[in-house]
């Protein structure tokens, strides 16, 4: 059967997933297909796909919303690069108080 869904019934369907995920703690409350689209954008842009590539598979006609996902993606990686760091220090300073966890003064 190559029915098409119409968007009403497509919205729905993807509204009852979203909340049986939601209500078992896999995804997080009032996602919405936009959001999916754009974390993919950043998904793409993050693993490195080329503007042509993350256009490509949107479906955008500029390069605008491109720059936009790689932006965001540069700003995440900077962002979990901090994050590392502290990390990294936390760890240092477990393993010289003999691996006891002390509370983080940075």
């Amino acid at each position: 059967m190559d029915k098409q869904w119409k968007e009403r019934a497509l919205n729905h369907a993807f509204d009852r997933v979203i909340e049986a995920l939601s209500a078992k703690g896999k995804i997080r409350p009032q996602l919405t297909i936009h959001g999916l689209r754009h974390s993919r954008g950043i998904e793409l842009a993050h693993a490195g796909s080329s503007d042509a590539e993350i256009m490509a598979q949107l479906e955008h006609k500029s390069e605008r919303a491109a720059r936009i996902y790689r932006s965001q993606a540069s700003r995440r990686l900077t962002a979990d690069s901090g994050q590392d760091r502290i990390d990294e220090k936390i760890r240092l300073r477990a393993l010289k108080n003999g691996g006891m966890r002390t509370e983080v003064t940075l």
